[in-house]
C-alpha cells in the first residue's frame, strides 16, 4: 500500500475556552493542536507526534509493515527554518518562531534520525520511501533563507536542506509564515465553531458574517491547498 503519511506535532495550549476566545477577539490568537488537527488533507494516514521517539517509532511501524511505502510525508506543526516542533509551548509574541520544545532540527535529524534510517535500510533491504516521494514541512518559515543574525552565529545547514540530506528526497517549505483562522459565532464572538483553516501569510483580510457566524476569507480548510515555495534536493 502506498502511505501519504501526515505528522503533526503539539499547538499551542490555552488554558481554557475562554482564554482562547480573548485572543482571538485582540487578534492574537497562535495555532493549538486542535486546529491542525481539524485541517482537511489528502493524505490517507495521520498521526499525532508529540516526541522525537514518537517520529521514530512511527517511521519503525511502516518499516515492520514490507508492503507500505510511503509516496509522501507531511510534517505539520509550530517552526521556523531552524526547527520544526513536535512537542513544546510556543511564546505568542515570538510571532512564528519555533520554541525550545522537540522536534527535528539539522542536529536531530543528522546525529540521530539519519543513523537510525540507515541501520532501518540495511536491516529490511528496502527504502521506506518511494523513488518519487516528496516531502513537505507544513509550518511557518521552514524554508526561509538564512537570516543575517544566522550567518553569524548558526553555521551549517538549515532545516530544508537538513530534512532532504536525512531522508534522501526532494523537500518542500514555506519562505512565509502560515495563519490559522476560527471561525467565532455572531455577534456576540462567544463561541468557537470552526477550526483547520490556514494560509500563507499576505496582506490582512477581515472576517465576514455570514448567518449567525463569521467566515474565514482566503483561507483553506484544505492542507494540500497551501502551496510551498521553496524546495530542496539531498546535496
Amino acid at each position: 500500500m502506498d502511505i501519504d503519511l501526515l505528522i503533526i506535532g503539539s499547538g499551542f495550549r490555552y488554558k481554557s475556552e475562554a482564554e482562547e476566545i480573548r485572543a482571538l477577539r485582540h487578534g492574537k490568537h497562535t495555532t493549538t493542536t486542535a486546529d491542525m488537527r481539524a485541517v482537511k488533507t489528502r493524505a490517507n494516514v495521520t498521526r499525532g507526534v508529540a516526541s522525537v521517539k514518537d517520529f521514530i517509532a512511527t517511521l519503525l511501524e511502516f518499516y515492520q509493515a514490507p508492503k507500505n511505502n510511503l509516496r509522501s510525508l507531511s510534517i505539520m506543526g509550530h517552526s521556523d527554518n531552524v526547527a520544526i516542533d513536535f512537542e513544546g509551548e510556543l511564546d505568542p509574541d515570538l510571532q512564528g518562531a519555533a520554541s525550545t520544545g522537540e522536534g527535528l532540527d539539522a542536529v536531530i535529524l543528522r546525529r540521530l534520525i539519519q543513523p537510525r534510517l540507515e541501520r532501518l535500510k540495511s536491516e529490511t533491504g528496502r527504502d521506506l520511501f518511494l523513488p518519487q516521494a516528496t516531502i513537505t514541512l507544513y509550518g511557518c518559515h521552514t524554508g526561509q533563507s538564512r537570516t543575517r543574525s544566522q550567518q553569524l552565529y548558526a553555521p551549517g545547514d538549515l532545516l530544508l536542506q537538513a530534512t532532504a540530506d536525512t531522508f534522501g528526497r526532494r523537500v518542500f517549505g514555506f519562505s512565509k509564515p502560515l495563519r490559522d483562522c476560527v471561525v467565532l459565532s455572531f455577534p456576540k464572538r462567544d463561541k468557537i465553531l470552526a477550526r483547520g483553516f490556514f494560509r500563507i501569510a499576505g496582506p490582512a483580510t477581515k472576517q465576514v458574517v455570514k448567518g449567525q457566524q463569521l467566515s474565514c476569507p482566503g483561507f483553506t480548510d484544505q492542507l494540500e491547498n497551501l502551496i510551498p515555495d521553496v524546495a530542496r534536493d539531498p546535496s
